[in-house]
């Protein structure tokens, strides 16, 4: 089985609708990680963070958010590559924008990495 297959039936699963074979299928996004359990003897993520939560995450997260993960779980199956994001926090946003302003580089361009200076709720 593929991981695009093992993708669709772990989607099908968590009750969500999933795109026929031969349609892009890109990623699965949860809060909760339920959807993650397996049925092939392996031990799910959920059966991991259950038996020990501490040393799953650290003592200090399980102080901070209690038995909550703190993190939301993103699944990706590709079958050709994909384009990732990492968002910065609003203090590197800003940074990152005014620095790029400063080498005169246009946010249009492709090498721009920020390209907004207030769209984001997070600013």
């Amino acid at each position: 089985m593929g991981i695009a297959d093992r993708y669709r039936r772990i989607h099908r699963a968590a009750g969500a609708g999933c795109p026929p074979r031969g349609r892009t299928l890109a990623r699965r996004a949860s809060g909760r990680p339920a959807w993650l359990e397996t049925d092939d003897g392996e031990t799910s993520l959920l059966d991991a963070l259950i038996a020990d939560p501490e040393g799953q995450l650290g003592s200090a997260a399980r102080t901070r958010f209690g038995d909550v993960l703190p993190f939301l779980v993103k699944v990706l199956a590709a079958d050709e590559p994909l384009s990732l994001q990492a968002h910065p926090s609003a203090e590197q946003a800003i940074e990152g924008y005014l620095r790029e302003e400063r080498l005169g580089i246009p946010v249009s361009h492709r090498s721009a990495t920020i390209a907004t200076t207030g769209t984001s709720p997070n600013f």
